[in-house]
């Protein structure tokens, strides 16, 4: 069985060679790196999830609900690129989004909280799923 720590190191490993330093400009940005890496740690962990290991998935958790809080008050940098006239309803889906997103992670922590490693993988898929989804419908494409 694989250890979160070695799972940890391998992930930081990666994420060093792999993150764009210049992506992080912004709080947002800044926020949502910091809970990209605790979710991929947090993924990873639970792929052969370990009692033992309860307390380093229970802080990743608590760290994903801070950065989650945190993004919630920023408004993303695509904004700047939608019409004027459709700049309300485009925040309004996107603060009704992570809203969602905000409660899906509040389950996520209960299932680690209880140890109920089924449950939290499953919520890992749901936030995984709505972290592409969102990412679609507010991040702004990087150019290359």
């Amino acid at each position: 069985m694989i250890s979160v720590l070695a799972c940890t190191a391998t992930m930081l490993a990666g994420l060093i060679i792999s993150t764009p330093a210049a992506r992080a400009d912004t709080p947002m940005d800044k926020a949502w790196d910091r809970l990209e890496k605790a979710f991929n740690k947090l993924r990873d962990g639970l792929k052969e999830p370990n009692d033992a290991d309860k307390e380093a998935y229970q802080k990743l958790g608590a760290i994903i609900k801070t950065e989650t809080t945190a993004a919630m008050k920023f408004d993303p940098k695509m904004l700047k690129n939608v019409p004027e006239a459709d700049r309300e309803t485009f925040l309004a889906n996107f603060r009704k989004d992570m809203a969602t997103f905000d409660g899906d992670v509040d389950k996520l922590n209960a299932a680690l909280d209880a140890g109920q490693w089924a449950e939290a993988q499953k919520m890992v898929g749901i936030l995984g799923q709505a972290k592409k989804d969102g990412h679609k419908l507010y991040r702004q494409k990087e150019k290359k």
